[in-house]
């Protein structure tokens, strides 16, 4: 590994605007959007760059549209990335579908885009450096955050201490203030361990709205195509096994369930995945001369579905308090329907730093800032979330599911809600009614 640091000296205290713990997409967008509107930013992350992430790789909307705003759209990319043009399903029942994204549309691009997350994070970790550095901020790769720091009577988050691992194996510990901390670290986020753990005693994960998968990669899978491929799977639904193309030749292959269903039927990801690749009818054949590139991994997804009950009172759970926010994963923000997050990582990331005020500069970041951050969160996306979260639903019911693929090829709205997920130029206002999904999927 090489430590690639930060061209601007290392200070210490409090001589940053906003510490961003973690660089992914959520991370990386966030000090994109702080260092645009001139604050100084302390970006840190315990790995070194570029490093591998356990996704299913492919890009939404929101995250095209990200991309295109600081000027790094997918038709730019040089490096092993995988334009698709459609999506193939299967049913339970053996139904087959494939939909193909319209050319010339308005509200569709003709193309989706996968790229392995080691090549797309690092991508936006090079811009968020950039960005960072050019209004004076600092960038530290191999730091661990240990603590959160607290005010005294820990109603405000006031900074981090961690540890920097150096080139020569030497550790150096660093503290560091700020107005804001901005937990960005993914599902298990020390920050968001910290503010919904430890500074408020609320549950941190909740089987009904987390999801398990499993990713490997694969080389000479046969009858793979130019579309994303999701099916349905007896023994496995209401979960999904997918198959994504990364580069010529290389496709990501996982499988994903809520942790609930696997709870409650004892099973593991990776001897489902082992069945399906080497058992199933459909699919071991296309596998038969396939070749995995190095291990599978396993990963968590907390899933922005709407809470009954939700401890804080916030959708979906607490995301903030004086001092500090937390965005992406960190904020349990992946999409319950189809699993995918950086969009919306991204997404929470612009919202975040736009309620973020130089006003606040001297005063810290205040408890009714932290209030308006999660309100406006969940204006934002509590509607893509719960429309989300009711196709999840319907997906449960092995009818629904054999149904929604025998229809889709012929059923406009359907294939809509699936294009809406990868290729949408601009968000919708006016997502189908839960009956009229079902109207077109019973008749």
């Amino acid at each position: 590994e090489v430590l690639v640091q930060s061209n601007n000296p290392i200070k210490i205290g409090q001589n940053h605007d906003v510490i961003v713990v973690g660089s992914g997409p959520a991370g990386s967008a966030a000090s994109c959007y702080a260092a645009r509107d001139g604050h100084r930013v302390l970006l840190v992350d315990r790995a070194t760059f570029p490093r591998d992430k356990i996704c299913g790789d492919a890009l939404g909307w929101k995250t095209l549209s990200f991309l295109r705003e600081f000027e790094m759209s997918p038709e730019g990319f040089t490096e092993d990335v995988a334009p698709f043009n459609g999506l193939r399903m299967s049913s339970p029942n053996g139904n087959d579908a494939t939909i193909i994204l319209p050319e010339n549309s308005e509200e569709y691009y003709p193309e989706g885009w996968c790229q392995r997350r080691e090549i797309f994070d690092y991508t936006l970790f090079k811009k968020a450096k950039e960005m960072v550095e050019k209004t004076g901020g600092t960038v530290i790769e191999g730091f661990t955050v240990k603590e959160i720091i607290y005010s005294d009577d820990k109603s405000k988050i006031l900074g981090i201490r961690g540890q920097k691992k150096s080139t020569d194996g030497s550790v150096e510990h660093l503290e560091f203030n700020a107005p804001l901390t901005i937990g960005a670290g993914g599902y298990n986020c020390p920050v968001s361990r910290s503010l919904i753990g430890d500074a408020f005693e609320e549950p941190l994960t909740n089987s009904n709205h987390y999801a398990a998968a499993y990713r490997q990669y694969w080389s000479g899978v046969s009858g793979c195509s130019n579309q994303i491929e999701v099916h349905f799977i007896d023994g496995i639904a209401p979960g999904y096994f997918w198959i994504f193309p990364v580069s010529d030749g290389v496709v990501n292959v996982g499988l994903g369930s809520l942790q609930k269903d696997l709870d409650a039927r004892s099973m593991k990801l990776r001897k489902m995945m082992d069945y399906v690749i080497n058992e199933s009818p459909k699919f071991a054949p296309r596998f038969a001369n396939a070749t995995p590139i190095g291990n599978g991994k396993g990963y968590k997804l907390p899933l922005g579905s709407p809470r009954k009950k939700s401890p804080s009172g916030f959708q979906p759970r607490r995301s903030a308090m004086a001092g500090g926010m937390l965005i992406g994963d960190s904020a349990s923000l992946i999409d319950p329907f189809s699993g995918e997050g950086i969009g919306n990582a991204v997404h929470s990331a612009k919202i975040a730093i736009s309620q973020f005020s130089t006003d606040y500069l001297s005063e810290g970041f205040p408890e009714e800032a932290a209030v308006e951050y999660q309100k406006q969160l969940w204006k934002e996306m509590g509607h893509e979330m719960s429309h989300s979260a009711m196709l999840q639903t319907f997906l449960r019911s092995r009818f629904l599911m054999n149904r929604f693929v025998s229809r889709v090829e012929r059923k406009e709205i359907l294939q809509n809600l699936l294009f809406d997920l990868t290729a949408r130029r601009t968000s919708r206002d006016d997502a189908p009614s839960k009956i009229r999904i079902l109207f077109a999927l019973l008749f």
